[in-house]
C-alpha cells in the first residue's frame, strides 16, 4: 500500500480530538462528583485547585 501523509495526519488529528474529548469527560465527571460530595457534606465552595478539588477533601 502506497503511505498517504493525509491519511496519517488526519488519523493523528482524529486521535487528539479523542483524546481531548475524554479528558474533558473525566474532569467533568470529577468535577461533578466534588460538587455531590461538598452539597452532601454541606461545606462552602473553595477555589484552592484547579479543577474545582478543594485541599480538605482527600479522594480513596
Amino acid at each position: 500500500t502506497k503511505y498517504d501523509r493525509n491519511d496519517e495526519e488526519n488519523n493523528f488529528i482524529k486521535g487528539q480530538d479523542a483524546y481531548k474529548a475524554t479528558m474533558k469527560r473525566i474532569l467533568t465527571l470529577l468535577d461533578t462528583c466534588h460538587e455531590d460530595r461538598r452539597k452532601m457534606l454541606n461545606v462552602p465552595e473553595t477555589d484552592d485547585s484547579p479543577f474545582g478539588f478543594s485541599n480538605r477533601f482527600t479522594f480513596s
